[in-house]
């Protein structure tokens, strides 16, 4: 007899609750779009030659800084937030810079010219269109080696996204 009581007390409850509630339906809408047609360097890879006259032991951070020639251009006006990110494999000493197949040499990526502001490798650059970064590299060493003469070349794949 209790257990019909308990059982017969949580149904009623459950039914009171219920007798005052409402129900709506929510309705999802939106448009989706193409991403602005943009290209980078008329889609040619961009080539940043730091010359044949690099001395080993200038290389700090400062000297032998270079301009990265992006030329960026998009054929319909994009939405105004934009973003850049330069992909690849961090140095072993840095992994904020690029890694070059010299031992102890990387290439670390700045936005702006003079001072800049670092930008690390996989991680996004936001900037409002049209005004595109001015993007410099400087070749930099880890810090305490030696490095050694030689050719040397590195890599990163730059992708270009709006917000």
């Amino acid at each position: 007899m209790l257990r019909i009581k308990v059982i017969s007390s949580v149904v009623l409850t459950g039914m009171l609750l219920s007798a005052g509630a409402n129900a709506v339906d929510v309705n999802f809408r939106g448009t989706l779009i193409d991403p602005p047609p943009c290209t980078i360097n008329g889609g040619t890879d961009v080539d940043v030659n730091f010359g044949s006259t690099v001395l080993t032991t200038r290389v700090d951070g400062v000297n032998y800084r270079m301009a990265v020639p992006l030329n960026i251009v998009c054929t319909a006006p994009p939405l105004n937030t934009m973003r850049l990110q330069f992909v690849g494999t961090g140095a072993p000493f840095d992994a904020a810079v690029v890694n070059t197949d010299k031992t102890d040499l990387g290439i670390k990526l700045y936005s702006g010219t003079g001072t800049g502001t670092p930008v690390d490798v996989n991680t996004w650059l936001n900037f409002t269109y049209p005004t595109f970064p001015a993007i410099e590299a400087v070749l930099v060493k880890n810090p305490g080696s030696t490095l050694t003469s030689g050719v040397f070349s590195a890599a990163s794949t730059v992708l270009l996204d709006w917000q």
